[in-house]
């Protein structure tokens, strides 16, 4: 049985998102023993939430993050 390896994908741009999402689904249909479970974060909180709760689960294997992700709007995540 083939694990799905977990991915977050940390992006405020939609385009580069899709990209991102195609270009992982493309890897896994042209491959036997690659699966992916890909999650999103478009913004800085959602990002911190999700990784935060990923590590209590010890379940992220990759991340894509946008390092020009601007800070949340209260400026407590930068």
């Amino acid at each position: 049985m083939i694990h799905p390896k977990k991915v977050l994908i940390i992006e405020d741009e939609p385009m580069i998102l899709e990209n991102y999402e195609r270009a992982l689904i493309s890897i896994e249909n042209n491959s036997t023993s690659l699966k992916f479970c890909i999650d999103q974060a478009t913004n800085c909180q959602e990002a911190f939430d999700k990784i935060k709760l990923a590590r209590h689960n010890k379940r992220l294997d990759l991340v894509f993050l946008d390092i020009r992700l601007r800070p949340s709007p209260d400026h407590k995540i930068q």
